[in-house]
């Protein structure tokens, strides 16, 4: 964008924000929309001590992650809503008087802004809408990541699953689903024909319901913290419902080859190093849900550089992991390396009891931040915490 477009939009972004409806807004404005499930949830990260990084990190996330008590789990359900958004883009939802509905961008002003719906909203107030009824929205704005999927969006959908299955309600999900979102959903137990797909029309819906979100923030640092229970919900039926692909188990070694960064370049020799512990390399953009959920399911080592694969360690059982992560990484936007997304898999290694390390090493550069692994060093590691 040029700098006066940049500077338009922010005009209409501050416009907007200053309208959204946060949580704050919806719990005193839309007291009567909301239906709370006395659900009570504390959990404790105190005695959970199998997590080690090693080579030292710049974030000091662990000091925050003690005792919590989660808030009651809610959903909102509005007569009457506007939803916009650009296709293939996810959609954000609006009250009947234009106001963004922050729960559906991961309750975020950063998602909202970055949503691409800024000026769709605009746009809404003069253009003819589509006609919709009975929606529920699960979504946000980074659904097409398989963390954000598993651990943000998915986990919204215990709140209202019975209402789903037996009430005549439809998911409006993204214009074209991955082949992760729509194989979980179906391990889910919910069937294509209550998916509609985004069509990027703005529409007026009419009985809408938005279950909140299942994880929070640290007030203290605005790290998230994630529900156990709506772990242990997804990871329930998801296991009962995935058939068993593997009749061998392995250890894994999980390849990035065919990412664009973090892809560990010597993969192929550390496999060859650990030939008597029968490791298997396998890429996850070649399996099914079912396949990967088999894999991690059995797996007592799982390596890899940091990724959303690791998501899949929810489906892991007393398992050693190893999440090999580049020193002088810098997540997308952040000019300085923070290592502030450790706190990410440091969770679900906490929620199973899992032992978890991070292996930190230097990245071969500061563009793709792939790694060469120094095979010796990382053996020794091995045989001293592993074996």
């Amino acid at each position: 964008m040029t700098f006066f477009k940049i500077f338009i939009y922010n005009i209409f972004f501050f416009i907007i924000k200053k309208r959204t409806i946060t949580q704050n807004k919806l719990h005193k404005y839309y007291f009567n929309n909301i239906k709370y499930l006395k659900k009570n949830e504390n959990i404790s990260f105190k005695n959970y001590n199998r997590y080690k990084i090693l080579g030292g990190t710049k974030s000091l996330f662990l000091k925050y992650y003690k005792d919590y008590k989660f808030k009651y789990p809610y959903y909102i359900i509005f007569d009457k809503s506007i939803v916009v958004g650009k296709v293939n883009r996810p959609p954000i939802y609006l009250t009947n008087r234009y106001q963004p509905i922050l729960e559906t961008t991961n309750n975020s002003f950063y998602c909202l802004k970055n949503s691409g719906a800024i000026i769709e909203i605009f746009k809404s107030l003069f253009s003819k809408k589509k006609r919709l009824s009975n929606i529920i929205s699960i979504t946000g704005t980074m659904t097409g990541n398989t963390y954000h999927w598993y651990t943000e969006y998915l986990p919204r959908l215990q709140i209202i699953y019975r209402k789903l299955q037996n009430e005549n309600y439809s998911l409006l999900l993204d214009t074209n689903l991955t082949s992760f979102q729509s194989d979980s959903l179906k391990l889910l137990g919910i069937p294509s024909n209550k998916i509609k797909n985004w069509s990027g029309k703005p529409s007026i819906i009419k009985n809408c319901i938005i279950p909140s979100l299942r994880h929070e923030i640290l007030k203290a640092n605005k790290f998230d913290i994630h529900s156990r229970d709506s772990y242990s919900w997804i990871r329930s039926i998801i296991l009962k419902s995935a058939e068993i692909q593997n009749k061998k188990h392995f250890n894994i070694i999980i390849s990035r080859n065919d990412a664009n960064s973090r892809r560990l370049i010597n993969e192929v020799k550390l496999k060859e190093k650990l030939i008597d512990f029968n490791f298997k390399i396998i890429n996850l953009s070649n399996l099914e849900q079912k396949e990967i959920i088999s894999f991690f399911k059995y797996a007592k080592i799982i390596i890899g550089v940091h990724g959303a694969a690791f998501t899949y360690s929810i489906f892991s059982s007393n398992a050693k992991i190893v999440e090999i992560f580049p020193y002088n990484y810098k997540e997308k936007g952040n000019k300085i390396s923070t290592h502030n997304c450790l706190n990410s898999f440091f969770q679900i290694s906490a929620f199973l009891n899992n032992y978890h390390y991070v292996y930190m090493t230097e990245a071969i550069s500061d563009d793709s931040f792939d790694i060469k692994l120094n095979i010796q060093n990382f053996l020794n590691f091995f045989y001293k915490n592993l074996i």
